[in-house]
């Protein structure tokens, strides 16, 4: 019943004729009725699949997409993995993380 309710809610949200970031929030949070979900993040692309924005749900994860997006996804994250662009250029994004690394997921965690 209520992932029925959610997927209404969703429904109008798209009626409404608002941007993205307007809706995102909103959208994200009634998605957990319709797929359970702990936290749950949107990225934005343009055209040539290049990172424009992102929103995490998890209020943690706000205070650290600034700081994401200029250390580490511009800078440290080519040393071990494809960039967003490449990724979703290569898989459009349905690939698991095995796919988006560039090194052994082992190699990765170890200290």
């Amino acid at each position: 019943m209520a992932a029925k309710k959610a997927e209404e809610r969703i429904k109008q949200l798209r009626c409404l004729g608002l941007g993205g970031e307007v809706i995102v929030p909103t959208l994200l949070k009634e998605l957990h009725a319709v797929a359970p979900s702990y936290s749950n993040n949107f990225l934005w692309s343009d055209k040539h699949c290049n990172l424009t924005n992102l929103y995490f749900e998890d209020p943690i994860n706000v205070d650290i997409a600034p700081l994401y997006l200029s250390e580490f996804y511009k800078k440290r994250e080519t040393e071990v993995a494809h960039t967003f662009s490449e990724f979703m250029q290569r898989y459009r994004g349905v690939a698991g993380l095995e796919y988006w690394l560039k090194v052994d997921k082992k190699r990765l965690l170890q200290p």
